[in-house]
C-alpha cells in the first residue's frame, strides 16, 4: 500500500529537518561526488513519503546532540589533561589521570599545610621563648647593675681599709 505524498506532508518534513540543529562544518552530509547535501534535503530524500519516521529520525538527530555538545564541552575543558601527559599515563581513561593527578595535589597540599602548621607552632614556640629568655634577660642585667653596684661598694670598703 502506497502512501500518497501531498505537499502538507512535504512542509512538514522541511519544517522537521529544519527543527534538526545546524549542521556545521564537521558534521556536513556529502554525496558520493563530495558535493554538500543540505541536512532537510537528505531527510526528505531518505523518509520520502514516511512522516512518522522521519519525525523520529529528527528527534534521534535531537537528542544525540545533546551528547555531541557535552563532548565537546568535555573535550575543550580537559585538553590540559591530555597535552600534560605522562609515559605513566598512557592507555590509561582520561578521568582516571585527572583522578590521579587530583589525589596527588590533594596529598601535596595536606603535607604542606601540615607543615605550614608546624611551622607557625614553632614560630609561636619560639616567640614565646623569646619573651622568657627576654624577661630573663632583664632580671640578670637589674642583678648585674646591682651586684656591680655592691662590687663598687666594696672595692671602695677595702680601698678605704688600706
Amino acid at each position: 500500500m502506497t502512501k500518497i505524498v501531498t505537499s502538507d506532508d512535504l512542509a512538514e518534513l522541511k519544517r522537521l529537518a529544519q527543527l534538526v540543529p545546524p549542521v556545521d562544518e564537521t558534521r556536513c552530509l556529502y554525496d558520493p561526488e563530495g558535493h554538500y547535501i543540505p541536512f532537510k534535503d537528505e531527510v526528505i530524500r531518505l523518509f520520502g513519503d514516511d512522516i512518522g519516521m522521519a519525525k523520529a529520525f529528527v528527534a534521534e538527530v535531537e537528542r544525540l546532540e545533546s551528547f555531541r555538545i557535552a563532548y565537546t564541552e568535555w573535550s575543550e575543558k580537559t585538553e590540559w589533561a591530555r597535552d600534560g601527559s605522562t609515559a605513566s599515563e598512557l592507555g590509561k581513561h582520561l578521568a582516571d589521570v585527572i583522578k590521579v593527578r587530583f589525589d596527588r595535589l590533594k596529598a601535596e597540599n595536606t603535607a604542606l599545610r601540615a607543615a605550614n602548621n608546624t611551622t607557625e607552632c614553632r614560630f609561636e614556640v619560639s616567640e614565646d621563648t623569646l619573651k622568657v629568655i627576654r624577661g630573663c634577660l632583664r632580671q640578670a642585667e637589674g642583678d648585674i647593675d646591682l651586684i656591680r653596684a655592691e662590687n663598687q661598694a666594696l672595692r671602695a670598703k677595702l680601698l678605704e681599709s688600706k
